[in-house]
């Protein structure tokens, strides 16, 4: 078993997952690569399990070199990496550079399935873009011919906050520049010099040993026993028990946040009364963003159909017949549509995959889903154009709202000079800890500025 990027034990939303393939491995050998700065806890969590460690160091193979000085979009060139922290931003900085530098551009986000991920990641890696934009998405699972890595800002919003990234967030993303058999050498730099000096003191610093807690999620057997031992069968009721009163005999582990969780079982719970804990488990689980709505109203009829044992109600979930006809798009808000309605079958067919019996339309919804990544790789390859909601004008690039300040005024009254409009609420991206950003002014292309050159505060997504 080889389980990758291992120091995100530590991480504290995603780390749970990492917690329980290191434990529950069904391996005799177990392989772990991850930085350096794991050892001393993965030592710990072997120790514990009685099982022998043995711990081999590499070294980085191609250079990597930390520019003096910050560059701006218009000196980008071939084999540059952009990194920003939403989806918003990497899709605006994608209009942007396209238009103004005439480079060509690929983009990774949160949002993406896997299968368009790789599609914009082989469009780079071939030359059919010149430059790669992307969330902090672009850190894991992808070795490709960066040369140069740019951050767009050193500041994200993580879902609860906004702050500046951690030294193990920078050392990440900078050490995909110059990857071995990809690039004789690396180099990373950023769009201002605040920017460019945090970065250079993380580098400066280095990996930092990461430490406990680590999370524990709850399984199957959990949801059980405790459903046994608090005699109930209320899924909301024995993950908010496991989450507050579980304590483990090391304080290694601790339970992970099931505040997500627990609001999806209290509703599974009102849904699906007449079903075991573990069943109800299952579809809690199922990859639903609980800030959704429209996830979450597609996820709840499906968990009826599943209740009345009749799919019969759910075809216009695989009804893609607009995206096959358009087959393209260039506005943000219309590829969002897509986006999400790809998240939608992605549910239902993790579902029918473990209730079969039930979900009987696999080879539809497999169907579908091609169709709309194959809507959503056109329009990627193609340029972004955001239009006003109400009468389709070109949006300005960065353009905050939905609408164009004259569609505004005709609603409301605003005065001439007023920006304000119904925000758009279609642009936040969560990538594990990516995370959604304010409005911002276009960067200037002819050198950096930290105004323009990251989001700005408290604005919408």
């Amino acid at each position: 078993v080889l389980i990758d990027e291992i120091q995100l034990l530590s991480d504290e939303s995603r780390g749970w997952a990492w917690t329980a393939a290191l434990v529950g491995a069904p391996g005799r050998r177990v392989i772990l690569t991850g930085a350096p700065g794991c050892q001393k806890a993965v030592a710990r969590i072997a120790d514990m399990m009685g099982e022998e460690l043995v711990i081999t160091e590499t070294q980085r193979l191609a250079p990597l070199e930390i520019e003096k000085r910050p560059t701006a979009l218009a000196r980008l060139t071939p084999g540059t990496a952009v990194i920003a922290f939403s989806r918003r931003d990497v899709l605006d900085l994608k209009a942007t550079i396209e238009q103004a530098t005439g480079l060509r551009c690929a983009v990774i986000y949160g949002n993406l399935s896997p299968r368009v991920r790789r599609e914009e990641a082989r469009r780079f890696r071939e030359g059919e873009a010149d430059v790669i934009i992307s969330t902090d998405a672009i850190a894991m699972g992808l070795n490709l011919p960066i040369v140069r890595v740019v951050f767009f800002t050193s500041v994200k919003y993580d879902g609860k906050r906004e702050r500046t990234l951690t030294d193990h967030e920078i050392l990440q993303i900078g050490g995909r520049a110059g990857r071995y058999g990809k690039a004789a050498s690396g180099h990373v730099t950023a769009l201002s010099r605040e920017d460019l000096a945090t970065i250079q003191a993380a580098f400066d610093r280095g990996p930092s040993p990461i430490g406990p807690p680590f999370r524990v999620m709850p399984d199957e057997r959990h949801v059980e026993l405790l459903g046994q031992v608090l005699g109930t069968a209320s899924l909301e009721r024995i993950l908010t028990f496991f989450g507050q009163a579980i304590t483990f005999d090391d304080e290694v582990f601790v339970p992970a946040d099931l505040t997500d969780l627990c609001a999806l079982a209290a509703v599974v719970d009102r849904k699906l009364p007449l079903v075991d804990a573990q069943t109800r488990l299952t579809f809690a689980s199922a990859p639903v963003e609980a800030d959704n709505e429209r996830m979450l109203t597609a996820w709840i009829r499906i968990m009826e159909a599943y209740a009345n044992n009749d799919e019969r109600k759910l075809g216009d979930l695989f009804d893609v017949d607009t995206f096959r006809q358009r087959r393209l798009t260039t506005d943000p808000f219309e590829l969002l549509s897509a986006e999400t309605q790809l998240k939608i079958l992605t549910v239902y067919s993790w579902l029918a995959y473990r209730f079969p019996a039930v979900f009987r339309s696999l080879d539809v919804c497999d169907a579908a889903k091609d169709e709309l990544a194959s809507f959503i790789e056109a329009s990627l390859r193609g340029k972004t154009v955001r239009r006003c909601t109400s009468c389709g004008v070109t949006l300005p690039l960065g353009f905050r709202f939905s609408k164009c300040n004259r569609c505004f005024r005709g609603r409301s009254g605003a005065d001439d000079d007023e920006t304000g409009a119904r925000p758009a609420d279609d642009t936040a991206s969560t990538d594990g800890g990516g995370g959604t950003s304010g409005g911002w002014s276009p960067p200037r292309l002819g050198g950096p500025a930290r105004g323009n050159a990251g989001p700005s505060r408290g604005g919408s997504p």
